[in-house]
């Protein structure tokens, strides 16, 4: 899949929005990934309101303090690579298109299998997950 190609894959994926409201289908997901997100040491940053603050803060504070951060934003602001970055570097296209043609391909394991098609949201947040292995945080 090239970057075109894998956000269309992301966008198709709408039409299976409002299944479950559980984590099923992730964790299955991350577990056919070989739940990449157990790799990773964390702050997971949840509300209503000052998220986008909070986030900015910790991410300057913690980058002056020496540590390796990352951060995942859901939606983005200016440009859709901006969701996922590490050390102040959005994921590139190739390396976009190529977690999406592995999350792609364990989805298709998964509904061959008869299991639900995760949303885009769960598609994206995995495809964060192996970008920020990746890059060794």
């Amino acid at each position: 899949m090239d970057y075109q190609q894998s956000r269309a894959y992301v966008k198709d994926a709408d039409r299976y929005a409002g299944g479950a409201l559980d984590l099923t289908n992730i964790k299955e997901l991350m577990k056919r990934l070989g739940n990449p997100q157990d790799q990773l040491k964390y702050v997971h940053v949840a509300g209503t309101n000052g998220k986008g603050s909070v986030i900015a803060y910790l991410y300057t504070t913690l980058s002056e303090a020496g540590y390796r951060v990352g951060r995942y934003i859901s939606p983005s602001v200016y440009s859709y690579r901006e969701k996922m970055e590490v050390a102040g570097s959005a994921v590139s296209r190739e390396q976009f298109a190529g977690y999406v043609t592995r999350v792609a391909a364990a989805i298709k394991e998964m509904t061959t299998e008869g299991l639900a098609h995760p949303t885009p949201f769960e598609i994206e947040t995995a495809v964060a997950f192996l970008f920020f292995c990746r890059r060794k945080m």
